[in-house]
């Protein structure tokens, strides 16, 4: 009977260990998800930064049209077709 009680206690406190570490462990994963959080939101940040300097530089792609595609004369064909391209 004694004995019986020992391995009871035993498994109780090996169980209350288990939870502890494991609450620990959830303790750190969340203390890294938040560390990775904020670098997201400084990297989002600088992007945002960099984008505004594009666009206020003129160097962004908004608001500009691609170039108009010359057409090709017929003259300009011949002497392409001639030279093998």
């Amino acid at each position: 009977m004694e004995n019986e009680n020992k391995q009871n206690a035993e498994e109780v406190h090996k169980e209350e260990a288990k939870e502890i570490s494991s609450i620990e462990e959830a303790k750190e994963v969340v203390k890294s998800l938040r560390e990775q959080n904020e670098q997201m939101k400084a990297n989002l940040l600088r992007a945002e930064e960099l984008e505004a300097v594009r666009m206020v530089s003129g160097k962004s792609a908004a608001g500009q049209s691609p170039p108009e595609a010359k057409e090709e004369t017929p003259q300009e064909y011949k002497e392409r077709i001639m030279a093998g391209g």
